[in-house]
């Protein structure tokens, strides 16, 4: 059966699309040019909105990492074992990130600093996602004949 017949990257595929509207709407909230939010409220839609994110993130990430896609790639593609390691890793490296954004919210200095805080998060958990759907395109490619 091929990659992209099998439950598991139907479901990954629409995770990742959830998790780019989040991340698009958690952008919007702390962009200083989109939210003229007073700073107290502002400060509390953000960590509403990281807490959010973390929630999802560990859920998206456990699917993956127990038995979701990366397993299937690995057995269909061990070429590509380093980079699913490697995205294996940064699973843990964004969960401790956003943990300590969290956890230094309430003293950061200015608003200017929380917000680019998330910014930086929101950039770090976007290219994460990026990469991981270009491996499955690339595991999938494979899969067809036509990979490198």
């Amino acid at each position: 059966m091929r990659i992209d017949e099998t439950a598991e990257y139907r479901e990954i595929i629409e995770q990742h699309q959830l998790l780019r509207a989040d991340l698009s709407c958690l952008r919007t909230a702390a962009s200083p040019e989109t939210n003229p939010t007073p700073d107290a409220e502002l400060r509390v839609v953000l960590r509403q909105g990281l807490a959010r994110l973390q929630e999802k993130l560990r859920q998206h990430f456990a699917f993956e990492e127990e038995g979701g896609f990366l397993e299937p790639v690995i057995t269909a593609r061990p070429g590509l074992s380093r980079t699913v390691f490697r995205l294996l890793r940064q699973h843990a490296e964004i969960i401790v990130e956003l943990e300590h954004l969290e956890s230094g919210f309430d003293t950061a200095a200015s608003l200017v600093q929380v917000r680019a805080s998330v910014l930086r998060i929101i950039e770090v958990v976007d290219k994460h996602e990026v990469e991981e759907t270009d491996l499955l395109q690339q595991a999938l490619l494979e899969d067809l004949g036509v990979g490198d």
